[in-house]
């Protein structure tokens, strides 16, 4: 779950109906107890899901080190998300002008290009063709 949506308050209410979250937390927000969210290197999170287990990992540079359980996978689930939205950040279709229920329409548009896009690479036999000439 993103920080923006993710709260103390929202993985307490998710956990009673037995589903777990894992995400990144801003710690100004209300009702954030300081115990619960464990920071490494400037990053908050919560889990409800994984335990706070140290994994040793490689960086991009080959180094080792220790990475808590949740990061690693929410980093392994949420670069997907990441990646769309910065694809979808190079080529935007709305404007500011633009009322909210059209914007909704241009983005369900957009997020159903996107997919399409991904599925033809994924699926071609042969190059792979650039999201511009898609």
């Amino acid at each position: 779950m993103d920080k923006f949506y993710n709260s103390f308050d929202l993985a307490s209410k998710l956990i009673e109906k037995k589903t777990y979250c894992t995400g990144t937390l801003r710690l100004n927000r209300k009702n954030t107890p300081h115990d619960v969210a464990y920071q490494l290197r400037d990053v908050a999170y919560l889990s409800t899901e994984f335990k706070n287990n140290l994994i040793l990992t490689k960086n991009r540079n080959g180094k080792e080190q220790l990475k808590p359980e949740p990061i690693i996978n929410y980093n392994r689930f949420m670069s997907g998300i990441d990646r769309q939205d910065q694809m979808n950040s190079y080529y935007p279709f709305t404007r500011k002008t633009i009322r909210w229920y059209k914007k909704i329409g241009i983005h369900i548009i957009q997020m159903l290009l996107m997919n399409s896009f991904y599925l033809y690479n994924q699926y071609q036999v042969g190059h792979k063709v650039l999201l511009y000439d898609y």
